[in-house]
């Protein structure tokens, strides 16, 4: 599937989901996400309903690039166990401040930004896999 569908296919998308742990694999050209993903209601009077986070490993496949804006030093070192994120498609006429790589509609590229650090995380990939934990 891609990560659109991915994305779609969750309640929240990906927003305010909590990364655990962000991990390179070079050689597969994979990188995998370990996140406590935000499943709640927002909608919900119950706080335990809304506040709900299920943990889950999110795989980005044949990945394009992964590059990052600067980050300001004083954010380091973390005193948090994860980092609040969104990822989303990184819309055309956005301008990130940084050169990226062309994308195209069957590859566009995606954002994964974090509230915590106020960085952003340009990337492109092939397809994204969920495995709930």
């Amino acid at each position: 599937m891609t990560l659109a569908e991915l994305l779609y296919s969750l309640p929240n998308g990906l927003h305010d989901s909590q990364l655990r742990e962000l991990t390179f694999n070079l050689v597969n050209q994979e990188v995998r996400l370990v996140l406590d993903i935000w499943i709640g209601d927002l909608g919900s009077k119950e706080h335990d309903e809304r506040e709900k986070y299920q943990r889950a490993e999110v795989r980005l496949i044949n990945l394009g690039y992964w590059i990052s804006q600067a980050t300001d030093p004083s954010e380091f070192p973390l005193t948090k166990e994860s980092l609040c994120i969104d990822v989303r498609k990184l819309p055309e006429d956005y301008n990130p401040g940084i050169p990226l790589p062309e994308s195209s509609p069957e590859n566009p590229t995606y954002c994964l930004y974090s509230t915590d650090i106020n960085t952003c995380f340009f990337f492109a990939c092939e397809s994204a896999a969920l495995q709930w934990l």
